[in-house]
């Protein structure tokens, strides 16, 4: 039956999130199975909306590892809406460190280089993080995901004259944004 079919669908995406997300062989709390249902959930778009704490940032990023990862999704076939950037840098983030090994170090580097001014600037460490975590997924940028928030997605609807998906250092995504971008302007006018 169909219930059947969604709770097996489910129980496998579980298991496939235990076995192979995890940075560096850390270990990977098991979602439940409302997390599980829309990590599975293949067709069409799922909007997660929890209590605060609830893993709606963990439930996106397993999501986006499973169909990269398992159904082979193309990067630049994924959108991520947060609701504040806050929310966005740390889905950029859980993703560009499970995504890109080396991203760790790449952030932490970052972080150091930039502390050494932050203390002329009065700079905070989330800031410091927030840019370093920006510069180091802009490297990888065909790599990940398009992660924004609504009102990114907003602006760049309303004000169509820049680019709203940004194309990857290879040359297969730069038609599949363009196709994008010219639905969005042809919709626009």
């Amino acid at each position: 039956t169909l219930p059947d079919f969604v709770k097996m669908k489910a129980s496998f995406a579980r298991e496939w999130i235990e076995h192979n997300v995890g940075g560096n062989g850390a270990s990977v709390k098991a979602p439940d199975a409302e997390q599980s249902k829309a990590i599975a959930s293949l067709h069409g778009n799922v909007q997660v909306v929890a209590r605060a704490g609830s893993g709606k940032t963990t439930t996106l990023v397993n999501r986006s590892m499973f169909l990269l990862k398992h159904c082979r999704v193309a990067p630049n076939e994924l959108l991520l809406l947060a609701f504040n950037r806050k929310a966005a840098m740390e889905i950029r983030k859980s993703l560009l460190l499970k995504l890109v090994p080396e991203a760790g170090k790449q952030i932490q580097e970052e972080v150091e280089k930039a502390r050494k001014h932050a203390k002329i600037q009065r700079r905070s460490e989330v800031d410091l993080e927030s840019e370093a975590v920006e510069a180091v997924a802009e490297r990888f940028a065909g790599r990940l995901p398009h992660v924004m928030t609504f009102h990114a997605l907003a602006y760049a609807i309303v004000h169509p004259q820049g680019q709203i998906l940004f194309d990857g250092q290879d040359s297969d995504s730069l038609g599949l944004s363009r196709a994008v971008q010219d639905v969005i302007d042809d919709f626009m006018q």
